[in-house]
Protein backbone atom coordinates (compact mmCIF):
# COMPACT_ATOMS: atom_id res chain seq x y z
CA UNK A 1 0.00 0.00 0.00
CA UNK A 2 1.28 3.37 -0.87
CA UNK A 3 0.48 6.47 1.29
CA UNK A 4 1.08 9.60 -0.03
CA UNK A 5 1.04 12.86 1.44
CA UNK A 6 1.25 15.97 -0.15
CA UNK A 7 2.77 19.22 1.75
CA UNK A 8 3.36 22.67 1.27
CA UNK A 9 4.79 24.08 4.45
CA UNK A 10 8.18 22.98 6.21
CA UNK A 11 7.30 23.24 9.87
CA UNK A 12 9.02 21.44 12.88
CA UNK A 13 5.89 19.89 14.36
CA UNK A 14 4.74 18.51 11.02
CA UNK A 15 7.36 15.32 11.73
CA UNK A 16 4.81 14.32 14.93
CA UNK A 17 1.82 14.44 12.11
CA UNK A 18 4.08 12.46 9.38
CA UNK A 19 4.91 9.55 12.24
CA UNK A 20 1.07 9.79 13.13
CA UNK A 21 -0.39 9.06 9.77
CA UNK A 22 2.48 5.95 9.16
CA UNK A 23 1.54 4.34 12.61
CA UNK A 24 -2.09 4.73 12.21
CA UNK A 25 -1.94 2.93 8.23
CA UNK A 26 0.33 0.43 9.84
CA UNK A 27 -2.84 -0.74 11.78
CA UNK A 28 -4.85 -1.14 8.49
CA UNK A 29 -5.77 -4.85 7.59
CA UNK A 30 -6.55 -6.56 4.58
CA UNK A 31 -8.55 -10.01 4.29
CA UNK A 32 -7.65 -13.10 2.03
CA UNK A 33 -9.24 -16.10 1.33
CA UNK A 34 -6.30 -19.60 2.51
CA UNK A 35 -6.79 -22.71 1.91
CA UNK A 36 -6.70 -24.38 5.58
CA UNK A 37 -3.79 -27.19 4.94
CA UNK A 38 -5.09 -29.78 7.47
CA UNK A 39 -9.00 -29.19 6.18
CA UNK A 40 -8.48 -28.04 3.27
CA UNK A 41 -11.40 -25.75 4.00
CA UNK A 42 -11.45 -22.06 2.50
CA UNK A 43 -10.68 -19.92 5.07
CA UNK A 44 -10.62 -15.90 5.97
CA UNK A 45 -7.25 -14.43 6.80
CA UNK A 46 -6.23 -11.14 7.99
CA UNK A 47 -3.07 -9.68 7.39
CA UNK A 48 -1.40 -6.64 7.06
CA UNK A 49 -0.48 -4.05 3.99
CA UNK A 50 2.93 -3.58 3.33
CA UNK A 51 3.39 0.35 4.16
CA UNK A 52 5.23 2.58 1.45
CA UNK A 53 4.91 6.30 2.05
CA UNK A 54 5.28 9.30 -0.39
CA UNK A 55 5.94 12.39 1.14
CA UNK A 56 5.43 15.22 -1.73
CA UNK A 57 6.43 18.76 -0.10
CA UNK A 58 6.58 21.64 -2.06
CA UNK A 59 10.28 22.65 -0.47
CA UNK A 60 13.85 21.17 -0.70
CA UNK A 61 14.72 18.99 2.63
CA UNK A 62 18.33 18.28 0.95
CA UNK A 63 21.23 20.22 -0.89
CA UNK A 64 23.71 17.08 -1.17
CA UNK A 65 22.27 15.23 -4.26
CA UNK A 66 19.44 17.51 -5.52
CA UNK A 67 17.16 14.72 -6.59
CA UNK A 68 13.56 14.82 -7.38
CA UNK A 69 12.68 11.69 -6.36
CA UNK A 70 14.65 10.39 -3.14
CA UNK A 71 14.67 7.05 -1.51
CA UNK A 72 15.56 5.19 1.28
CA UNK A 73 15.61 1.23 1.56
CA UNK A 74 15.45 -0.85 4.63
CA UNK A 75 18.47 -3.84 4.32
CA UNK A 76 18.41 -6.84 6.38
CA UNK A 77 22.38 -7.30 7.38
CA UNK A 78 23.81 -9.84 10.14
CA UNK A 79 25.56 -7.87 12.69
CA UNK A 80 27.83 -11.02 13.67
CA UNK A 81 28.41 -12.72 9.82
CA UNK A 82 28.29 -9.40 7.90
CA UNK A 83 25.63 -11.30 5.84
CA UNK A 84 22.89 -9.41 3.40
CA UNK A 85 19.49 -11.17 3.11
CA UNK A 86 18.33 -10.44 -0.27
CA UNK A 87 14.92 -12.40 0.01
CA UNK A 88 11.62 -11.36 1.58
CA UNK A 89 10.80 -11.95 5.52
CA UNK A 90 7.45 -11.45 6.19
CA UNK A 91 8.20 -10.49 9.56
CA UNK A 92 10.67 -8.33 9.58
CA UNK A 93 9.13 -6.79 6.39
CA UNK A 94 6.12 -5.81 7.88
CA UNK A 95 7.69 -4.00 10.43
CA UNK A 96 9.64 -1.46 8.28
CA UNK A 97 9.28 0.22 5.32
CA UNK A 98 10.74 1.98 2.45
CA UNK A 99 10.18 5.97 2.12
CA UNK A 100 9.67 8.32 -1.03
CA UNK A 101 10.53 11.79 -0.52
CA UNK A 102 10.11 14.16 -3.77
CA UNK A 103 11.27 17.61 -3.88
CA UNK A 104 8.75 19.59 -6.19
CA UNK A 105 11.29 22.58 -6.72
CA UNK A 106 13.92 19.89 -8.13
CA UNK A 107 11.50 19.43 -11.64
CA UNK A 108 13.06 21.72 -13.69
CA UNK A 109 16.50 20.15 -12.45
CA UNK A 110 15.20 17.08 -13.85
CA UNK A 111 13.58 18.21 -16.72
CA UNK A 112 17.35 18.87 -17.84
CA UNK A 113 18.00 14.81 -17.75
CA UNK A 114 17.98 12.88 -20.73
CA UNK A 115 14.27 10.73 -20.00
CA UNK A 116 13.14 8.32 -22.22
CA UNK A 117 9.65 9.17 -21.80
CA UNK A 118 8.47 5.50 -22.17
CA UNK A 119 10.38 3.98 -19.67
CA UNK A 120 9.84 3.86 -16.01
CA UNK A 121 11.51 6.81 -15.36
CA UNK A 122 9.68 8.91 -17.57
CA UNK A 123 6.46 7.72 -16.69
CA UNK A 124 7.29 8.54 -13.23
CA UNK A 125 8.54 11.68 -14.17
CA UNK A 126 5.63 12.48 -16.25
CA UNK A 127 3.00 11.89 -13.14
CA UNK A 128 5.14 14.14 -11.10
CA UNK A 129 4.77 16.81 -13.80
CA UNK A 130 0.91 16.65 -12.27
CA UNK A 131 2.05 18.41 -9.21
CA UNK A 132 4.22 21.27 -11.13
CA UNK A 133 3.76 24.74 -8.69
CA UNK A 134 4.94 25.96 -11.64
CA UNK A 135 1.50 25.82 -13.29
CA UNK A 136 -0.33 27.58 -11.08
CA UNK A 137 -3.14 30.10 -11.71
CA UNK A 138 -2.52 33.59 -12.11
CA UNK A 139 -3.61 35.53 -9.36
CA UNK A 140 -4.58 31.89 -7.70
CA UNK A 141 -1.95 29.87 -5.81
CA UNK A 142 -4.43 27.54 -4.70
CA UNK A 143 -5.16 25.85 -8.00
CA UNK A 144 -3.27 24.50 -10.95
CA UNK A 145 -3.77 24.30 -15.26
CA UNK A 146 -4.23 21.07 -16.09
CA UNK A 147 -4.75 19.67 -19.71
CA UNK A 148 -4.87 16.47 -20.12
CA UNK A 149 -4.23 16.31 -23.80
CA UNK A 150 -0.40 17.21 -23.24
CA UNK A 151 0.01 14.50 -20.67
CA UNK A 152 0.56 10.78 -21.47
CA UNK A 153 -2.89 8.79 -22.21
CA UNK A 154 -1.89 6.35 -18.55
CA UNK A 155 -2.52 9.14 -16.57
CA UNK A 156 -5.93 10.34 -18.20
CA UNK A 157 -7.45 8.76 -14.97
CA UNK A 158 -5.32 10.30 -12.00
CA UNK A 159 -5.69 13.70 -13.75
CA UNK A 160 -9.77 13.04 -13.61
CA UNK A 161 -9.58 11.96 -10.06
CA UNK A 162 -7.59 14.86 -9.09
CA UNK A 163 -10.18 17.11 -10.79
CA UNK A 164 -12.95 15.53 -9.35
CA UNK A 165 -11.08 15.51 -5.90
CA UNK A 166 -11.17 19.61 -6.40
CA UNK A 167 -15.13 20.05 -7.49
CA UNK A 168 -16.32 17.72 -4.78
CA UNK A 169 -15.00 20.00 -2.24
CA UNK A 170 -16.16 23.27 -3.24
CA UNK A 171 -15.11 24.78 0.28
CA UNK A 172 -11.27 23.53 -0.26
CA UNK A 173 -9.84 26.63 -1.48
CA UNK A 174 -11.43 28.44 1.49
CA UNK A 175 -9.75 26.39 4.00
CA UNK A 176 -6.50 26.43 2.36
CA UNK A 177 -6.73 30.30 2.36
CA UNK A 178 -7.28 30.18 6.16
CA UNK A 179 -4.56 27.80 6.30
CA UNK A 180 -2.08 30.20 4.91
CA UNK A 181 -2.75 32.95 7.18
CA UNK A 182 -2.65 30.38 10.20
CA UNK A 183 1.00 29.89 8.67
CA UNK A 184 1.80 33.40 7.83
CA UNK A 185 1.13 34.08 11.98
CA UNK A 186 3.39 30.99 12.76
CA UNK A 187 5.94 32.11 10.51
CA UNK A 188 6.20 35.53 12.49
CA UNK A 189 6.41 33.81 15.29
CA UNK A 190 9.33 32.18 14.50
CA UNK A 191 11.18 34.64 13.04
CA UNK A 192 10.43 36.53 16.51
CA UNK A 193 11.70 33.30 17.79
CA UNK A 194 15.47 33.56 15.43
CA UNK A 195 15.83 37.05 16.26
CA UNK A 196 15.69 36.78 19.55
CA UNK A 197 17.92 33.67 19.52
CA UNK A 198 20.47 35.56 17.17
CA UNK A 199 20.73 38.56 20.01
CA UNK A 200 20.30 36.02 22.75
CA UNK A 201 24.44 36.70 23.69
CA UNK A 202 24.36 40.82 23.45
CA UNK A 203 21.42 40.61 25.29
CA UNK A 204 22.47 38.59 27.96
CA UNK A 205 25.85 40.73 27.80
CA UNK A 206 23.37 43.63 28.02
CA UNK A 207 21.76 42.78 31.26
CA UNK A 208 24.95 41.77 32.89
CA UNK A 209 26.36 44.80 32.60
CA UNK A 210 23.37 46.19 33.96
CA UNK A 211 23.21 44.16 36.62
CA UNK A 212 26.77 45.45 38.03
CA UNK A 213 26.10 48.86 37.24
CA UNK A 214 22.64 48.12 39.62
CA UNK A 215 24.78 46.26 42.48
CA UNK A 216 27.47 49.09 42.27
CA UNK A 217 24.63 51.45 42.90
CA UNK A 218 23.39 49.49 45.68
CA UNK A 219 26.50 48.90 47.72
CA UNK A 220 27.51 52.60 47.42
CA UNK A 221 24.04 53.12 48.73
CA UNK A 222 24.46 50.69 51.60
CA UNK A 223 27.81 52.85 52.59
CA UNK A 224 26.15 56.01 52.37
CA UNK A 225 23.46 54.96 54.70
CA UNK A 226 26.48 53.39 57.39
CA UNK A 227 28.58 56.69 57.09
CA UNK A 228 27.28 59.12 59.68
CA UNK A 229 26.66 62.93 58.24
CA UNK A 230 28.06 66.03 59.46
CA UNK A 231 25.58 66.55 62.44
CA UNK A 232 25.76 63.21 63.67
CA UNK A 233 29.92 63.52 63.50
CA UNK A 234 29.49 66.80 65.67
CA UNK A 235 27.75 65.11 68.27
CA UNK A 236 29.87 62.16 68.45
CA UNK A 237 33.18 65.08 68.64
CA UNK A 238 31.04 66.82 71.32
CA UNK A 239 30.47 63.74 73.49
CA UNK A 240 33.71 63.01 73.49
CA UNK A 241 35.20 66.05 75.38
CA UNK A 242 33.00 65.35 78.31
CA UNK A 243 33.78 61.19 78.49
CA UNK A 244 37.60 62.20 78.05
CA UNK A 245 37.47 64.75 81.27
CA UNK A 246 35.54 61.59 83.29
CA UNK A 247 32.21 63.14 82.80
CA UNK A 248 29.53 60.35 84.14
CA UNK A 249 27.97 58.72 81.12
CA UNK A 250 24.69 59.69 82.17
CA UNK A 251 25.13 63.23 81.86
CA UNK A 252 26.90 62.88 78.60
CA UNK A 253 23.46 60.57 77.59
CA UNK A 254 21.11 63.83 78.24
CA UNK A 255 23.12 66.24 76.81
CA UNK A 256 23.92 64.67 73.64
CA UNK A 257 20.76 61.86 73.47
CA UNK A 258 23.55 59.50 72.37
CA UNK A 259 22.67 55.93 73.19
CA UNK A 260 24.22 54.16 76.35
CA UNK A 261 25.96 51.84 73.74
CA UNK A 262 27.40 54.56 71.46
CA UNK A 263 28.94 56.57 74.80
CA UNK A 264 30.35 53.40 75.74
CA UNK A 265 32.47 52.57 72.57
CA UNK A 266 34.05 56.54 72.45
CA UNK A 267 37.18 56.27 72.60
CA UNK A 268 38.50 58.16 75.72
Amino acid sequence: MVMIELQKAALDTDIFRFKQYICENFQKKRKIGKTAPDTGELVEMELPYRLTPAFIPNFKIEAEIKDLMIRTRHVKSGVFTQGVMEGKNDFMDNLSYELYVVQLPCLALAERLDIDPGSPRGKLFALLKLFDQRARKTGNDHRLRLFRRVFPEFLDRVAKRLQAAAADNPDLERQMSAEDHYLRLLQQQYNKIAWFRLNKKETEEKLSQANHILEAEIAKSKEKDKAPDEKDQMILDIARRPKAAGHPEEEIQRLTGLPEETIDGLGA
